[in-house]
């Protein structure tokens, strides 16, 4: 264990009787991606899906994806019951970020963008804009629509699977 990379990424989430990290990315610079199931973080005031982290384990304050104390307002929302949640991450070659779980969308305190289940981010964190889809159609019986893991191909076509109906 890096104890000294645990003291400080470590101290950042909090016990939860939820969930926890559900995927990992590791960016080219070294920066680290951890997406979570229903995580909670700093005594309970941010519900954490997406987070990033420098190498050294301090949080980046510059990735805007978590910023509001309760996952609704900026960073990857989800308007309904429940938490937002990101199992699947990926990056396309041009280390675009691929984040893909139950989500409504991203929004960064001036754009929002609405794609049920998937959203690309930028190597910065802000939200890619011409990521143009309106995200996964509800299945048909029992209300599911998540993403449950992503594969990029290397013509950075994006495979899916989950509980959904379809892609808009």
């Amino acid at each position: 264990v890096d104890s000294s990379f645990a003291a400080t990424a470590g101290q950042f989430f909090d016990r939860t009787d939820f969930g926890g990290i559900s995927s990992v990315l590791v960016q080219p610079d070294g920066k680290i991606l951890f997406g979570s199931n229903e995580m909670s973080a700093l005594g309970d005031t941010l519900q954490v899906p997406l987070v990033r982290f420098n190498p050294d384990g301090s949080v980046d304050n510059t990735f805007h994806a978590d910023n509001d104390p309760d996952g609704i307002g900026t960073g990857i929302v989800f308007n309904s019951a429940g938490w937002p949640e990101v199992p699947a991450l990926a990056l396309q070659s041009d280390q675009k970020i691929i984040a893909a779980g139950v989500m409504t969308g991203v929004e960064d305190g001036t754009n929002s963008f609405t794609s049920r289940s998937i959203v690309r981010l930028l190597p910065d964190g802000s939200i890619d804009t011409s990521f143009q889809t309106a995200g996964t159609r509800q299945w048909p019986v029992g209300s599911l629509n998540y993403i449950e893991e992503l594969a990029v191909q290397p013509d950075d076509k994006i495979i899916l699977c989950g509980g959904f109906g379809g892609i808009f």
